[in-house]
């Protein structure tokens, strides 16, 4: 989002399950819709949608989502970790030997695609406050 490009990217991940998405991403805005199979063999389908201040999340087995504002402390942390390329709490959790392969290209924008969808009703969910002196980590 930090490059200013309207852009979609395809990606899988295998983290003991094997994860394959999309995520288009303009201005803002910002979808990701994605698979996940367990070792057993089930699928479960998500989606979230950034819009503005807004994140939204659902799984396609049930009516209820949930949404969360999503708070001015984080923003400006991404913005310090794509200026920097790091992030101290990111930075502790991720694993670098993790093989995850993406492909991005160009998008021309269907707004259509940040549309919520009318059969989930959305539970709204307080962010943390991730304020310096708030004792919280996400």
């Amino acid at each position: 989002m930090g490059l200013g490009k309207s852009s979609v990217c395809t990606f899988s991940i295998n983290v003991g399950s094997k994860i394959t998405g999309k995520t288009y991403v303009t201005s803002n805005k910002m979808r990701t819709d994605f698979d996940a199979t367990t070792p057993e063999g089930q699928k479960i389908s998500s989606s979230m949608i950034k819009d503005g201040d807004w994140l939204y999340s659902w799984t396609y087995a049930s009516p209820q989502g949930v949404k969360m504002k999503v708070p001015a402390t984080m923003e400006s942390s991404k913005s310090t970790e794509t200026n920097t390329g790091t992030n101290s709490n990111a930075s502790q959790n991720f694993n670098q030997d993790l093989e995850m392969n993406y492909n991005c290209k160009a998008w021309i924008v269907n707004n259509l695609m940040f549309t919520l969808p009318s059969n989930v009703t959305f539970m709204e969910l307080n962010a943390p406050d991730l304020s310096p002196n708030s004792g919280s980590e996400y």
